[in-house]
């Protein structure tokens, strides 16, 4: 059985659903001593028989502590041979296989040291073949099946995924103003594989109970639950009216919302809760440039203000996926006048969904409208816009026109 623990250091909980089925599976193939570093910085998967040959072994630690490890290990002759290792682990692009000799008693009763390093989409994977000579070292890595590697490390993504979601909610929370912690509670969608192999759903509800945060995990009956709309929702909650807004990583990627009583909402004030909103898009999407899930691979596109010219397309195929409008199609609002100045007042004027493109050069901002027809643009936003701003605003037009003016 291998021991996991995927709770980033900067998050409250871990993924909520363990894919266990898929670490029997690796823990056949790829035999008794084998860890998974994600991000190289943290072994969030590991055989408990590596304690023998790694005595401090741990969710805590790094690939490099494991370097460093091998090196208090093998014999002085193996010096030369472990350098050239360890530049192209240094250098990981696909795997690499290899093997050192051991100072005596160093790994108890083990001469020889099998390693197998391969890297996958969220770090490194190692397998060990210790043995107590040359010839069994390299049969026991004859039996190391890594041609499944590729499809076992791409059925972990979603564990990985879910890692990297908790620390946003983490950090959402950490955000909250303090008058706030005790009003509301955020919620969303998970889907999992069940007994009998069929995808599952759930929700799940975090909320602050006499100041500790508690997270709460209920069936659903739809795999994919119910999906809030992009907006403010109201709903009834009991004798409450609550009002549910989703909570956009970089004005892009809604993966959760939060709800909040409509008598507090008013408390607090909606231009103050709209900031918090606001904030969090800018903080999380700066976060997920560290992700290593393709989920969050558009934040590579931020810029620190907002996002560069050339991810237009790209997030307009993000934005248009599951709906009937062609990322060509997009409309767009091409801004005039961008400076530092003028910035601040261009990035409240416009909805969180709606990213916000930057092209300095030009002294151009472009805004994305999400869930907007262009005639929508033209009648409503445009309208809107110019009495909101004192820039000059051109009309709306669809992305491809607009990259074609380019």
């Amino acid at each position: 059985m291998l021991l996991y623990e995927n709770r980033s250091p900067r998050a409250f909980f871990g993924p909520p659903f363990p894919p266990r089925k898929i670490f029997d599976i690796l823990e056949k193939t790829m035999g008794p001593y084998q860890g998974l570093f994600y991000q190289n910085k943290r072994l969030v998967l590991y055989s408990p028989t590596l304690k023998g040959i790694w005595k401090y072994v741990g969710h805590e630690r790094s690939l490099d502590d494991f370097l460093e490890h091998l090196s208090q290990h093998v014999t002085i002759g193996e010096r030369s041979h472990l350098n050239e290792f360890l530049e192209k682990a240094e250098h990981l692009e696909s795997s690499i296989t290899d093997r050192f000799i051991l100072v005596p008693n160093s790994m108890g009763e083990f001469l020889f040291l099998g390693i197998i390093l391969t890297h996958t989409p969220f770090g490194t994977h190692l397998s060990l073949s210790p043995a107590s000579d040359l010839k069994e070292c390299v049969e026991l890595q004859k039996t190391i099946d890594t041609s499944k590697l590729k499809s076992l490390f791409s059925a972990l993504g979603t564990w990985f995924e879910d890692a990297e979601t908790e620390e946003l909610i983490t950090q959402a929370i950490n955000l909250l103003p303090e008058e706030l912690s005790l009003s509301l509670h955020i919620h969303r969608i998970n889907t999992y594989i069940g007994v009998g192999k069929e995808k599952q759903g759930a929700h799940l509800f975090y909320e602050n109970r006499s100041g500790k945060w508690i997270r709460d995990i209920f069936d659903s009956e739809e795999p994919s639950g119910y999906i809030p709309t992009m907006r403010l929702q109201a709903y009834m909650e009991g004798v409450d009216v609550m009002m549910r807004t989703p909570m956009f990583i970089g004005q892009v990627l809604p993966l959760f919302w939060v709800s909040i009583s409509h008598q507090k909402l008013n408390q607090f004030g909606v231009d103050q809760f709209s900031s918090y909103l606001r904030e969090f898009s800018r903080q999380s999407v700066m976060s997920a440039q560290q992700f290593h899930s393709p989920k969050f691979h558009f934040s590579k596109f931020w810029s620190g203000q907002g996002y560069a010219p050339h991810g237009l397309m790209p997030i307009a195929k993000l934005l248009s996926e599951n709906t009937s409008t062609e990322a060509g199609n997009t409309p767009v609002l091409p801004i005039w006048g961008l400076s530092q100045a003028t910035l601040p007042g261009l990035q409240k004027s416009h909805r969180i969904p709606d990213p916000l493109f930057l092209d300095w050069e030009k002294g151009l901002g472009i805004i994305m409208l999400r869930g907007c027809s262009l005639e929508q643009a033209t009648s409503v936003v445009w309208k809107n816009m110019k009495s909101r701003i004192k820039l000059p605003i051109d009309p709306p037009m669809r992305l491809s026109d607009f990259l074609n003016l380019e």
